[in-house]
């Protein structure tokens, strides 16, 4: 998958009411949880919470907060900030990206190299099934 720089986002434009239903589509059942449980844990069945949905979760709060103009969750708000500058100073990414941005310009291809996207739906489905089997799991104990 080619990520492209250049592409206003109609499917997660934070301004229209399809948006909401769009962001809830990329995280699984669960949230982004994982039961340890499968990785034979000593502490069985202790939630954590894969990273890719953390992040995920900080820019939906941020997005949101943008779009709702809230301000009564400010911790949570710059705990997400802190989070998302860490991420990218973490994993730096150097791609060249070309155009005139303060006019709001983007060329859609890139100086450089390009970005080679993983499949974010392998994730989603694993962690998908893994929420369906702990729920099966302890209904079958209730």
């Amino acid at each position: 998958v080619l990520m492209r720089t250049s592409d206003i986002s109609a499917r997660y434009n934070a301004t229209t009411p399809e948006a909401s239903n769009e962001w809830m589509a990329i995280f699984p059942r669960g949230a982004g949880v994982y039961r340890l449980h499968a990785l034979g844990s000593s502490e069985e069945n202790r939630a954590v919470f894969v990273a890719m949905y953390h992040e995920m979760h900080c820019v939906q709060i941020l997005s949101a907060a943008l779009v709702d103009n809230k301000r009564e969750d400010w911790p949570h708000l710059r705990h997400c900030l802190n989070y998302l500058r860490q991420l990218i100073m973490c994993r730096p990414d150097l791609t060249l990206e070309s155009g005139y941005f303060q006019d709001n310009h983007f060329i859609s291809t890139t100086a450089g190299s390009v970005h080679v996207c993983q499949d974010w739906r392998k994730p989603h489905d694993f962690l998908e099934n893994d929420m369906r089997m702990w729920m099966n799991d302890t209904s079958d104990t209730n």
